[in-house]
């Protein structure tokens, strides 16, 4: 559930909250990093390497989190730090549910 405080919105706290809970559940081998396989799709390769200054291939919670928090600041288009339905149901909203809610890709 990511309106966990029931005000019809998502704060920062909650899409933190729920993309360390997708990171957890993503992370198949438990090693505390993502890889591309285990993204499945939510972010391009050249995304994870932007969001790893080592420009590795793969991705810590930290880091992961961190591109939670651009992501959900650049769909926050009335810029009172809570998204609503129609900010989560744009196009960068849409990419920004790929992080924090577990889904089945393909």
């Amino acid at each position: 559930m990511l309106d966990t405080d029931n005000d019809a919105t998502v704060d920062l706290a909650e899409a933190k909250q729920a993309g360390a809970a997708v990171f957890d559940r993503l992370d198949s081998d438990k090693d505390g990093t993502l890889n591309v396989d285990e993204l499945s799709g939510r972010l391009t390769k050249e995304e994870i390497e932007a969001g790893n200054p080592g420009h590795k291939d793969n991705l810590t919670r930290d880091q992961y989190l961190a591109i939670v928090d651009l992501r959900f600041k650049g769909v926050d288009s009335s810029h009172d730090q809570k998204l609503d339905i129609q900010e989560l149901s744009s196009p960068s909203g849409e990419s920004l549910v790929k992080l924090i809610v577990y889904r089945i890709l393909i």
